[in-house]
């Protein structure tokens, strides 16, 4: 019997997807494409937002940290879109996961903030190469079914627990468990 459930954990993953590594780059490459948003729906990039995903949350102050941790060359989180294989499957294009990043990014090299100490402008030629071909883990889905990408997105989005501002002066005074 523990041979079948492990089967079926295994079997279970609620993402079917492919992951992916595209550069940042990859966020403008398709920028020249038309992209059809339908009611409720917002586009982002080449991106289309879905209509049960708030809007641009994160102040100033965070996306000059997360582009700091992109020039710091530190790991990127995945962020999660859906792109079918259908006609006119109003899924298609959908980021799921990633919406404050990539909103990050965009506002970057739109020169809406300067980023240790340099606003996109006035990075030179070869450093801008180096920020745009940062490959950036993706995992692309292929579901039609907007309540499945809904689960997915609710699973993402409210799956773990928020810090709270009393958690930071608790680093260092837990003992180690180890």
């Amino acid at each position: 019997m523990s041979a079948t459930v492990d089967t079926n954990l295994r079997n279970s993953s609620f993402i079917r997807g492919a992951t992916c590594e595209f550069t940042i780059d990859f966020g403008f490459a398709r920028l020249r494409r038309e992209v059809d948003v339908d009611a409720g729906e917002r586009a982002l990039g080449h991106f289309i937002l879905p209509p049960f995903q708030r809007p641009a949350v994160w102040d100033q102050d965070q996306q000059v940290r997360w582009i700091e941790s992109v020039w710091s060359r530190m790991p990127l989180p995945a962020y999660v879109f859906n792109q079918t294989d259908e006609l006119d499957c109003h899924t298609d294009e959908w980021l799921i996961d990633g919406q404050q990043r990539w909103t990050a990014v965009f506002d970057y090299v739109e020169d809406k903030f300067p980023v240790l100490g340099y606003r996109w402008s006035e990075v030179s030629t070869i450093d801008r190469r180096f920020f745009m071909n940062r490959p950036w883990t993706c995992i692309r889905t292929a579901y039609a079914d907007e309540n499945v990408l809904r689960d997915i997105y609710d699973r993402l989005a409210y799956g773990g627990t928020p810090h709270d501002p009393a958690d930071r002066q608790l680093i260092g005074s837990v003992p180690s468990v180890r």
